[in-house]
């Protein structure tokens, strides 16, 4: 879905609409997070953690 901006009288394009990328955004992150409880992807956590990464970067 595209979604056009709009104010007064000027029209600023289309561009993809933010609900269905934040949905699966969303649906990926708690799907990572889940996965640290798994022992393979908690040996892949700890170290990136070690290497300075943020919880984001550092995410399976």
């Amino acid at each position: 879905m595209l979604v056009t901006r709009s104010s007064s009288t000027r029209i600023k394009g289309e561009h993809p609409a933010w609900t269905g990328t934040r949905q699966l955004t969303r649906a990926s992150f708690f799907a990572a997070f889940a996965s640290l409880s798994d022992s393979t992807s908690r040996t892949y956590y700890a170290p990136k953690r070690a290497e300075g990464k943020n919880h984001n970067t550092a995410l399976p």
